[in-house]
């Protein structure tokens, strides 16, 4: 959706560079996240270093596609989420949210 939205003005080359440029964003990201994690000395799973990969991965193909708006109506099922969170959540997970 963030890209679809970001490429409403954007001419035709420049969405063919940000999408040849799409898998670059995940080795970028990984290196700050890697980085962040060790100046805070945190110490993390090795199963969670590959589940990290796989999530960046997972954004940065959502990014290429959304700049060739390939979902339609992205925009406005996302914004009634956005606007009616909690009646879109069960139960027991708006209990969690509002504390009641």
């Amino acid at each position: 959706m963030f890209g679809q939205y970001r490429s409403k003005n954007m001419k035709r080359g420049e969405r063919v560079l940000r999408t040849l440029g799409a898998p670059l964003v995940p080795l970028v990201r990984f290196r700050r996240i890697r980085h962040a994690v060790r100046t805070a000395d945190v110490a993390m799973r090795p199963g969670a270093w590959g589940l990290l990969w796989l999530m960046l991965g997972g954004h940065a193909m959502g990014e290429a596609v959304g700049y060739w708006m390939l979902v339609r109506g992205i925009e406005a099922r996302y914004e009634f989420f956005e606007l009616h969170r909690l009646e879109c959540l069960r139960a027991d997970e708006r209990r969690l949210m509002t504390g009641a």
